[in-house]
């Protein structure tokens, strides 16, 4: 007798996540980030919440630190954030508002 596994929606997932990559992709690059934060949808997020990829991640850190980027630089990436709904509330738009001295929307 065999057990099933429950359906995954993992392939779902990976799809979005490479459908919003090749969208935004161009725009991160010319921003300036190095490619490990964008190796997978799980190094972005970690990114996005600890502003590096450092620890989760030690296999794509290669030192980089949101708070390098220049005020123009913070602003296209804070541009590509704030029309992403589904990364519009992490912690990096905060910080991203607050070092640009933006005020909070909403």
């Amino acid at each position: 007798m065999s057990f099933r596994q429950p359906k995954s929606d993992r392939h779902v997932q990976e799809r979005a996540w490479r459908s919003w990559l090749s969208r935004h992709g161009p725009a991160l690059k010319a921003i300036g980030l190095p490619p490990g934060v964008t190796l997978s949808e799980d190094h972005w997020t970690d990114f996005l919440e600890n502003g590096c990829i450092e620890f989760r991640h030690p296999e794509a850190n290669d030192g980089f630190f949101f708070g390098q980027l220049s005020a123009g630089q913070m602003s296209r990436l804070l541009a590509v954030l704030e029309a992403s709904p589904q990364y519009a509330s992490r912690p990096m738009v905060g910080w991203l508002r607050y070092r640009l001295g933006r005020a909070t929307a909403g």
